[in-house]
């Protein structure tokens, strides 16, 4: 598989010229990650509850394959009143199999899936959603990552850890397909987000307490969102999740509630006024061996209720990484020490120590 992004000046207009739609719905989920390439995540698909009602968002990462993700498309369509979807890295993917040769790369790749969500029915534009008690307005957008989003200490004292460019498929090449270097500094990440441009505007009152917000991305819009280095597997993973250009768009929007995905946590957490949140259900063995940083609301049976027409948004949900974060000060500088769990795959040296954990009083 690789991610190439050649075909940047070509690169396709996304947002529609047409009027936002306006649904009147009893409730707005969301689910992220949901990986129809493995057959138990199909099961799970297909087994879901119907909600005829209720409006689905889908924060990217459906399968590499554009028909298995208009399946998955598909089911969802038949299960929710109205599914509106971005797409993540895993959608971007050239499958080294890939049969439709007239798809050079991961930006006609991405131009390919927006048009399979449109014929479909899938919205990839916002959405005013009505209900007796309330509205709220849905916005997708568009995002990739960049090294430069991670501004926090690498960790040290530890031998072992790979650069992230050489362990995350999205950087690999196959089939004679390369990544331009733009992949490894912000070009890609602020090409991608100037296709967010040039929408319909929102209406007037969009981002008040009247209309809020809620706007949906794949990747992480803040680092405060993702586990400290010493605490993830892969430490260097920062590196290739998040975008500034994503945090500084939804600033703008002044969104109420922000869902994104990419990192499989569990995750809601208030910052600067904005609530973010991610459900991704991810794969079957993170939940055999994680399940406690997997959970969020009932998100194992099916996409949790962000908002209600009735009630408004629902409560805030214990997740197992944001509640850490609301007991424990973020402490990146610390960059000698890894999590026991971490350290089992790395080498020590002078000064690499293994921090506690769980920590006393969580």
């Amino acid at each position: 598989y690789c991610v190439s992004f050649f075909a940047m000046t070509v690169a396709p207009t996304i947002t529609s010229a047409e009027d936002i739609a306006d649904l009147p719905c009893r409730n707005v989920r969301c689910i992220s990650d949901i990986h129809v390439d493995i057959e138990e995540n199909r099961d799970w698909l297909a087994k879901l509850p119907a909600h005829p009602e209720d409006i689905l968002l889908v924060a990217g990462d459906l399968s590499d394959n554009l028909a298995r993700a208009r399946d998955a498309l598909r089911v969802l369509k038949g299960k929710y009143k109205e599914v509106l979807c971005v797409p993540g890295n895993h959608d971007l993917w050239l499958n080294k199999d890939w049969t439709e040769n007239d798809i050079k790369d991961s930006m006609e790749k991405l131009k390919a899936f927006l048009s399979m969500c449109r014929d479909e029915g899938v919205r990839t534009t916002p959405l005013v959603v009505d209900g007796a008690g309330g509205s709220c307005v849905v916005v997708p957008i568009l995002s990739w990552h960049h090294q430069s989003w991670d501004t926090e200490p690498d960790i040290t004292c530890w031998k072992g850890i790979p650069a992230v460019e050489k362990c995350m498929v999205d950087y690999m090449a196959a089939n004679g397909l390369l990544l331009s270097a733009s992949a490894m500094d912000d070009s890609v990440a602020a090409a991608v987000d100037r296709l967010n441009d040039g929408g319909p505007p929102l209406p007037e009152e969009a981002g008040t307490e009247f209309l809020p917000i809620i706007s949906f991305s794949h990747f992480v819009p803040r680092l405060e969102l993702n586990p400290e280095k010493r605490f993830l597997f892969l430490p260097t993973l920062a590196k290739a999740v998040g975008s500034r250009f994503l945090e500084k768009r939804i600033r703008k929007l002044q969104s109420t509630m922000h869902v994104f995905g990419h990192t499989h946590f569990g995750w809601d957490a208030t910052l600067d006024g904005t609530r973010y949140v991610q459900a991704a259900l991810g794969y079957p063995q993170e939940w055999q061996t994680r399940r406690m940083s997997m959970e969020i609301g009932n998100l194992y049976e099916e996409p949790i209720i962000l908002w209600s027409s009735s009630s408004g948004f629902v409560p805030p949900m214990r997740a197992r990484w944001s509640s850490y974060y609301q007991k424990f000060p973020r402490k990146p500088s610390i960059t000698h020490a890894l999590a026991p769990y971490v350290a089992s795959a790395y080498t020590r040296v002078d000064g690499g120590e293994i921090c506690e954990w769980p920590p006393k009083g969580f």
